[in-house]
């Protein structure tokens, strides 16, 4: 979905930007801020197509571009959890011995070819790759160099603009050596960061609705389960659930059938409901009506609300002073009756 290649090999030939190619801020500290952003605009790519960042590296044959790729890296991604950052971001020297999926290399140079001569490390650089290799370069100058001419024989005879498919993912549907019917031509990095730029918000969109779709449809399928709850199994789901009408009229049927017992005394004060001050005569039991058939469960089953009492002192007619009521309660060693008359 990258590059219109059966082998994955391919070589993209990065112009000036701005007027400006190779730069040299410190001695042979080499930067290229062109190719720093059309590698990152890839990587970018290549993420929001389904990439994984662990399988992507970044290489580069010099340590300014390293530290340039890095910056331009944290800047576009480092706080955009859709790309992250690659897996590695490094010279092809330090990466000796390691290998990963992708590799996205920068090679940095436009005035001259540089270190790159030494065939050594054009081999380590070209071998790094198990699935793609992008080689990021000004074509013209490493192809005319003797020493490079095997290595850019075989990467020219792929097209040296970047084709992508962006209406692919990853992993692709498509066989190897299948062509999808029309592929996008990326010209030069300006292109190329604003197309990402775009693409960005689009993939952005499809995953929102996606993300609707999908709440969407688990709410149906939730409230399509509460249905067909039970009500015991129906008390911890907020949703109400339909009864069956004719269980519902069966249910009043029967509650109207039963055959209902009054009771008018208990006989003892474990039986009443009013245990408190129970040897009063005054106290007024009211009838409770109970299920004949819920005899056993009596002291569960409550249809009418709890009888409210209400406390009063009882005073005799003739009203005695103070210090004389207190005289009859010493010597009769009691105080004022409390009474309950029901209300």
């Amino acid at each position: 979905a990258v590059v219109s290649t059966q082998s994955g090999i391919t070589a993209g030939n990065v112009e000036d930007f701005n007027g400006v190619g190779e730069s040299e801020p410190n001695p042979y500290f080499y930067q290229n801020l062109g190719e720093a952003e059309y590698v990152v605009a890839v990587y970018m790519y290549m993420r929001l197509l389904g990439y994984k960042s662990e399988e992507i590296t970044i290489l580069t044959t010099y340590n300014g571009q390293k530290h340039l790729i890095r910056d331009v890296v944290k800047q576009r991604c480092g706080d955009n959890p859709v790309f992250g950052f690659p897996k590695t971001i490094t010279t092809v020297d330090r990466y000796q011995g390691s290998q990963n999926n992708y590799i996205l290399l920068s090679l940095v140079r436009t005035k001259t070819v540089g270190h790159l001569r030494d065939v050594r490390r054009l081999i380590v650089a070209m071998s790094r790759a198990r699935l793609g290799l992008y080689v990021f370069a000004r074509v013209g100058i490493f192809a005319n160099c003797y020493e490079l001419t095997p290595a850019f024989k075989q990467l020219l005879k792929n097209p040296t603009e970047l084709h992508i498919y962006p209406e692919e993912r990853c992993p692709t549907n498509r066989k190897t050596g299948e062509l999808p019917p029309a592929a996008k031509v990326i010209k030069d990095m300006p292109e190329m960061s604003k197309f990402v730029y775009d693409f960005y918000y689009k993939v952005i969109e499809m995953l929102m609705k996606e993300r609707k779709e999908t709440e969407k449809q688990r709410e149906a399928e939730e409230t399509a389960a509460h249905r067909f709850q039970t009500p015991k199994e129906a008390k911890t789901i907020e949703a109400p659930i339909e009864e069956d009408p004719e269980k519902k009229k069966k249910n009043l049927e029967e509650t109207l059938a039963q055959s209902f017992l009054a009771i008018d005394d208990f006989g003892t004060a474990e039986d009443r409901d009013d245990n408190d001050d129970s040897d009063d005569e005054d106290v007024v039991h009211p009838i409770r009506i109970i299920p004949s058939n819920l005899q056993d469960v009596r002291d569960e089953f409550q249809p009418f609300p709890h009888v409210k009492y209400e406390e009063e002192e009882e005073t005799e007619e003739e009203t005695k002073p103070t210090a004389l009521v207190a005289k009859d309660e010493a010597e009769e060693g009691m105080i004022p009756e409390k009474r309950k008359k029901y209300r």
